[in-house]
């Protein structure tokens, strides 16, 4: 088990007060640990940021089916993050600390309990390794016992819960709390101020903050925070009551439900929130010729075929029991068939509550950022499209923002070596991020900081090909095998043209 002080690890992003630093760890690590002062602690609000990401899909009815001419849309979908003051994040940090302790103890002592859990967790590759598993692992995993499973028909179910941050009931939570940490009388009066804070929390739109803050940072855009090497919106306490808290721009959540996604103790508390749940289907398929996994809120079960209505109508049944609910609309069943050494598949959803199989012709169970055909594992081609999208867009923003004097002809002068790093295997290799220092006026150096740059899209591609095995890794490979070139030829299309106006999208 790592020191008790290891859970302090400072965070660069910019909030209501001064960024901690490794310098203050002694201090920091006392404060956390003193059941008084968190007992007496004053939560600052947490900033609440909504991720936006853009997805496009090829228009289909219900069952699966394409109409002719159908378009691929896109759409937006927002995710809300929300982010702790830094001393309020070491103590959350501290306490998610000392759950994951009692929790991962408990887990210790159940083998099959243990592997099903799989989100949120350092879970060691081997007993002695320092290298823990990653969703590659998971999938493979997976794929590893679809491939060597006892019968003939069998189906992978994989079902969503709804809203599952947004519906952790408060007073459930409360007494999973309590009995992890064997507390007969319920949260020791430490535990309940930082329960209270993350059930009952109140939080601020990150675009309000930064706009009441701009005398403070002078920065025209949160992207250029930064470069400008801010330390914190607000100047002081008194800063943030007179352009926050008096201009009632602080909100509050709801009061029996729900705690922030992003915050460093939610992870924890919802895999704790979950164990009796996971518990109980363990239970419920040993010795059934089943595996079951959790990774966060999706759930993924293996099963005979004949078992598929039995335990879709129990998983429902007992994550009722927690006051959430398994979208229907997102439930996807996989039902595999064995012809000697081969797998194939069909996709079945559920619609008006019965099953029906969808009129698909190439089936890919989709799961963790990967697809599985029945023969070979791929990366999800949702997600390899997404990246050449990106290349593709970055590289005609480059072209459009570079400077046309950069050659005798008038075309742009496209900087490569940011592209590079961004969409090739030239980026892919993970570094210390160095900064630029000004040492005295015209004279910079460049320092070590403690920030890692975790390289690129193709990080992950080429770890998976590392990790699978043989026809996966080279499924893989032709993947993402043409990526220089393409990215190449896309350099090399926009600057020998001349007319920027015109530039295809």
């Amino acid at each position: 088990m790592k020191q008790e002080n290891s859970f302090f690890k400072p965070k660069g992003y910019v909030h209501f007060s001064s960024k901690l630093s490794l310098s203050d760890q002694e201090w920091v690590v006392n404060y956390c640990q003193n059941p008084k002062k968190v007992r007496q602690h004053s939560f600052y609000p947490f900033i609440l940021r909504n991720i936006k990401s853009r997805r496009f899909r090829i228009e289909k009815d219900c069952y699966g089916r394409k109409d002719k001419g159908a378009k691929r849309t896109a759409s937006v979908k927002e995710r809300p993050i929300c982010y702790a003051n830094h001393l309020d994040a070491a103590i959350y940090t501290y306490y998610a600390h000392k759950i994951k302790e009692k929790y991962e103890a408990y887990l210790s002592k159940k083998p099959k309990l243990n592997e099903a859990v799989i989100a949120y967790r350092s879970i060691p590759v081997a007993p002695d390794s320092k290298t823990n598993k990653s969703t590659i692992s998971f999938v493979k995993e997976i794929v590893h016992e679809i491939r060597n499973y006892p019968l003939k028909e069998f189906a992978v179910i994989c079902l969503d819960i709804s809203s599952f941050f947004d519906g952790l009931d408060h007073k459930i939570l409360k007494q999973q709390w309590a009995k992890i940490m064997d507390r007969e009388n319920g949260l020791s009066s430490d535990e309940y101020q930082v329960f209270k804070n993350v059930t009952r929390f109140s939080y601020v739109h990150y675009h309000d903050v930064f706009k009441e803050s701009e005398h403070n940072h002078g920065a025209k855009h949160p992207n250029t925070l930064y470069f400008k090497e801010v330390d914190s919106f607000f100047s002081s306490s008194e800063d943030f009551r007179e352009n926050i808290q008096k201009k009632k721009l602080i909100q509050r959540s709801d009061q029996r439900k729900g705690i922030p996604q992003g915050s460093p103790i939610s992870a924890t508390l919802a895999n704790l929130y979950m164990l009796d749940f996971d518990e109980r289907l363990i239970d419920k398929i040993a010795w059934k010729n089943c595996l079951y996994r959790r990774y966060s809120d999706d759930l993924l079960l293996i099963c005979p075929k004949k078992d598929i209505d039995t335990y879709i109508q129990y998983l429902k049944d007992e994550i009722r029991h927690l006051k959430l609910e398994i979208q229907d609309k997102k439930t996807q069943i996989y039902l595999f068939t064995k012809n000697d050494d081969s797998l194939t598949l069909q996709e079945q959803k559920i619609i008006d509550g019965k099953r029906v199989t969808l009129a698909k012709k190439n089936v890919k169970l989709e799961y963790l950022g990967f697809e599985f055909d029945g023969k070979v594992m791929r990366l999800k081609s949702s997600s390899l499209s997404k990246y050449f999208r990106q290349m593709k867009r970055t590289v005609r923003r480059s072209a459009f923002y570079a400077s046309t004097t950069g050659k005798d002809n008038g075309t742009p002068y496209i900087f490569r070596k940011g592209l590079y790093r961004r969409f090739s295997y030239i980026g892919a290799k993970r570094r210390l991020i160095y900064k630029r220092k000004m040492i005295k006026e015209g004279v910079f150096n460049w320092e070590k900081t403690q920030k890692m740059n975790w390289g690129n899209f193709l990080s992950y591609a080429f770890k998976a090909i590392r990790e699978l095995d043989k026809a996966d890794s080279e499924a893989i490979r032709k993947q993402v095998r043409g990526h220089f070139k393409k990215l190449n030829e896309r350099i090399a299309y926009y600057t020998e043209i001349n007319d920027l106006d015109n530039y295809p999208k």
